[in-house]
C-alpha cells in the first residue's frame, strides 16, 4: 500500500525495482477507486471503477479472467446495465491483488503487524508544535 495523495504517483515505480508493486485505493467518501500496477520500476497499468483501463494491462491478462475491472456503475443502475457495481469492483480489485500478490487481506493478516515505510514529510504528519518530521 502506498500514500493515497500526491506523493504515490512517484512511489510506486521505486517499489516495483526488480518486483512489483500495486497500489490499491477505496476511496468511497468520494467513489474513487484504482488499482495501479508496475512492475520493473515502471507503471504499466491503471484500473478505475467506471472507466476503462489505462495502460498496458496485457501482463495481467491470465490474471483478469473473470473479473470486472474495466467499467461501472452505481448498484441501483447496475442491475439494468448487466455493468459491475462499485462494490462488485472492490470486491473483484481485491481478487486481482490477490491473485498478483499471493496475499489474502483478510481480518487477521490486517490486525498483524506489518513493516511499513513512512514517507514525508506531509502536513498531517506535523507535531503539535508544528514541526514536520522526516
Amino acid at each position: 500500500m502506498e500514500p493515497d495523495d500526491w506523493n504515490g504517483s512517484e512511489a510506486l515505480p521505486r517499489l516495483s525495482a526488480g518486483g512489483e508493486a500495486l497500489s490499491l485505493w477505496l476511496g468511497d467518501t468520494m467513489r474513487h477507486y484504482d488499482v495501479h500496477y508496475a512492475r520493473d520500476g515502471q507503471e504499466l497499468c491503471r484500473f478505475r471503477w467506471g472507466a476503462e483501463p489505462d495502460g498496458d494491462s496485457s501482463p495481467l491478462a491470465g490474471l483478469l479472467s473473470g473479473l470486472s475491472l474495466t467499467s461501472g456503475l452505481p448498484s441501483w443502475e447496475a442491475l439494468e446495465s448487466g455493468l459491475p457495481s462499485f462494490d462488485e469492483w472492490k470486491v473483484h480489485a481485491l481478487i486481482l491483488v490477490e491473485r498478483i500478490t499471493g496475499v489474502r487481506l483478510t481480518r487477521q493478516w490486517l490486525s498483524r503487524e506489518h513493516t511499513r515505510f513512512v514517507q514525508g514529510p506531509h502536513s498531517r504528519d506535523a507535531r503539535p508544535g508544528g514541526d514536520l518530521w522526516l
